[in-house]
């Protein structure tokens, strides 16, 4: 097999081996069944100042297009 001959380029080839699931451990919460990914957000430094305006303007080179669906 071509796999075998390139000497398991990138696992190409080569059977996994079965590996023991990892233990629990015990000094972390358990993540929800068929969770892939766990996200912390922080906000800080808040302000009630008002933004300036110009901020929202559409940036020089562009223009501004309506949606299909508001045609």
């Amino acid at each position: 097999m071509l796999g075998g001959k390139l000497g398991g380029l990138g696992g190409l080839g080569r059977k996994k081996q079965d590996q023991p699931p990892p233990a629990a451990s015990s000094d972390k919460a358990p993540s929800s069944p068929g969770s892939l990914l766990e996200m912390t957000t922080e906000l800080s430094d808040f302000a009630s100042a008002p933004l300036d305006p110009s901020q929202f303007n559409v940036p020089a080179g562009f223009k501004k297009v309506e949606p299909d669906s508001k045609k």
